[in-house]
């Protein structure tokens, strides 16, 4: 098993700064912070922009001939 190595003790590597501020910050980042590809992340903006312009655009609207009743909360056919 590897040995533990407290971040505030010097660098192995013999820089003299302490081990968080040099090969330290190095592993933490190497081992948690993944990268996603800019690509992926522009395609699922681009799929978000074109489902709400699908969605806007199939939302029903009401036909001219259409009256908005107050007492019920909806479009009725005009008379």
């Amino acid at each position: 098993m590897a040995k533990e190595i407290n971040p505030d003790s010097r660098c192995t590597c013999g820089s003299g700064k302490k081990y968080k501020n040099c090969h330290g910050a190095a592993a933490a980042v190497s081992g948690t912070a993944k990268k996603i590809p800019k690509a992926y992340i522009g395609a699922a903006a681009l799929a978000l922009i074109l489902a709400g312009i699908v969605f806007y655009k199939t939302q029903s609207k009401p036909a001219k001939t259409q009256v908005w009743s107050e007492e019920h909360g909806h479009y009725h056919d005009a008379p």
